[in-house]
């Protein structure tokens, strides 16, 4: 009977050898593996870019905050500066020892 036997026809678990059998497992579990490690990969890829994405938000955000601390800073300042302003120019009317 296997004189016989369509050689065009694809082989199936049912008619390998063993050893065909064992070739045919190896190639399709480096398959499977070569896919999980792909997987993995583009998994690992997308989780460093959410976090260097994340990163420069927070980045942005502390920017953002150190201006608004500038601005506040600068118009302590200029308040502070008044102050002192005033503070001579009432010293001076009222002739008290000037102190800076």
């Amino acid at each position: 009977m296997a004189l016989f036997m369509d050689k065009t026809k694809p082989k199936t678990i049912m008619n390998m050898t063993p050893q065909e059998l064992i070739k045919s497992l190896s190639a399709s579990l480096g398959e499977v593996t070569k896919a999980q490690i792909n997987t993995a990969l583009i998994l690992v890829h997308a989780e460093i870019r959410e976090l260097k994405q994340g990163q420069e938000r927070e980045e942005q955000r502390l920017e953002g905050v150190e201006r608004r601390l500038e601005r506040v800073e600068q118009k302590l300042d200029k308040a502070v500066q008044d102050h002192e302003e005033r503070i001579e120019i009432i010293e001076e009317h009222l002739e008290l020892p000037h102190k800076n």
